[in-house]
């Protein structure tokens, strides 16, 4: 109801601007505004560009858009225009009577689906498609992008082919291969392991899938467990993921007591153990991603040990400074029309080593995926790129104007990644300790070549 009351405050102007703010990361964020781009899916469907384009070269790239807001994402660009074509009656009819032909609600971005079905109705009026007019920003998204970036800093092989920074064929599904890779590990533990009672437990947990229409784990299953790791989640977290996915599970499915698959004694254990086999998994697809990981949270925790705070400068020369002190909360009464009493923290300049080892791995990740999208709008500018939407890991420009991005934020990812970054941060960590602290050196890198992620096409797609 906000967004549709603030909405048609906005209907009345011809153009609005966003104006942003920058964290102490380099990320970006528009402020001041109830409907934005980097909000829910309500709102990014009502945000278009005022100015429009007409369509030109980056007709695939609309269509592909398309499919991505449905959630064909996972196949082929091919496969993703073709889902359109054979498709294009149903999309006709979800914009010319959206309340009545419902369908669009079953897509994975339902309202920007929708936003895009009533252009692609108005392109279908058109005698060439390539001359309509679009003013929607068209999105290209990051395969876990976390994961990317670390996987690129390492030149992991494993780690970039898992999250399309290689030239392949197919668009490779980091999920979906840790999804296969449990399902393995559990039909060889019902089948192999040496403990027969986790021989039992392996077994319930495939017949559980199995019971309910599953040949083996599902992708969302995993996603959260995966999708975080690069951000700091731990084995704790993916192991509370697991439990929480088996609960809105069964509470999905309305089971009876006596029906539901595992008692309620059962299912912190059960679940618990498949949380650690997924953290492990997950280890074993992006290995260097983890040991990177390790190594930052080890340097900052002896940074902690003596009074410091990690530091570090991204590639476009932004000082980032972590601020993770411990300190005392503190009662206060305030007296307004009535009586109030609110909690203020009051920090010490002791660092709290817990909240800096855990912060560090995503807040340098971050600043590098922050450069990287400033270098982006910065070069693609250069070569006549005027509209932008930028959130983090999704990048969106006019249809017109998304080959020169898909090509500009490639090259803007080289040039952020190229050397030795995790080397960097170690020259910078170890110039601030006392003289005789020193810190291991980091993990070293693998056999990629950089420049490879000039010709992988599903890097951001």
């Amino acid at each position: 109801a906000r967004t549709q009351s603030i909405g048609s405050l906005y209907l009345e102007m011809e153009r609005f601007y966003y104006p942003h703010q920058i964290d102490y990361r380099g990320r970006c964020y528009p402020i001041g505004c109830p409907i934005s781009y980097q909000g829910p899916d309500w709102q990014r469907g009502c945000v278009e560009f005022a100015d429009g384009k007409p369509l030109g070269d980056g007709l695939d790239w609309f269509l592909i858009h398309g499919a991505n807001c449905w959630g064909e994402d996972k196949c082929s660009f091919e496969k993703r225009k073709d889902w359109v074509e054979n498709n294009v009656q149903k999309l006709l009819c979800y914009a010319e009577d959206p309340v009545n032909y419902r369908g669009w609600t079953e897509a994975d971005k339902p309202f920007q689906f929708l936003a895009w079905c009533f252009e692609f109705a108005d392109m279908m009026e058109e005698d060439d498609p390539r001359d309509y007019v679009s003013h929607l920003p068209i999105a290209m998204d990051g395969s876990n992008n976390g994961l990317q970036i670390y996987s690129l800093i390492m030149r992991d092989p494993q780690g970039c082919e898992a999250t399309n920074c290689l030239p392949v064929d197919e668009p490779q599904d980091a999920y979906q291969r840790v999804a296969d890779r449990l399902t393995e590990r559990l039909e060889w533990i019902r089948e192999k392991d040496g403990d027969p009672a986790l021989r039992r437990r392996a077994k319930r947990v495939l017949d559980f899938l199995k019971s309910n229409g599953m040949d083996g784990f599902p992708r969302r299953a995993v996603k959260r467990p995966v999708m975080t790791m690069p951000y700091g989640a731990t084995m704790y977290a993916s192991q509370r993921y697991l439990v929480d996915w088996y609960h809105d599970f069964v509470r999905g499915r309305n089971l009876p007591p006596d029906q539901v698959p595992f008692p309620e004694r059962d299912v912190y254990t059960t679940w618990n153990w498949v949380g650690r086999l997924v953290w492990d998994i997950i280890g074993e697809v992006v290995v260097k991603a983890r040991e990177a990981m390790d190594w930052i949270r080890d340097a900052t925790e002896i940074l902690s040990e003596h009074g410091l705070q990690l530091e570090w400068t991204t590639p476009l020369g932004m000082n980032c400074v972590q601020k993770y002190h411990k300190g005392y909360a503190k009662r206060v009464k305030l007296r307004t029309a009535a009586q109030a009493w609110v909690r203020v923290f009051n920090p010490t300049e002791e660092v709290n080593g817990n909240k800096a080892a855990n912060g560090s791995c995503p807040n340098w990740i971050h600043s590098f995926d922050a450069a990287a999208m400033m270098r982006t709008v910065c070069s693609a500018s250069e070569e006549g790129v005027t509209h932008f939407q930028m959130i983090h890991d999704s990048f969106a420009t006019h249809a017109a104007d998304s080959v020169v991005l898909a090509r500009v934020l490639r090259e803007s990812y080289v040039e952020i990644l190229d050397g030795d970054p995790l080397r960097s941060l170690w020259s910078q960590i170890q110039s601030r300790l006392p003289q005789g602290v020193t810190v291991p050196e980091p993990p070293a890198q693998g056999s990629v070549n950089i420049r490879d992620l000039l010709q992988a096409g599903y890097f951001f797609a």
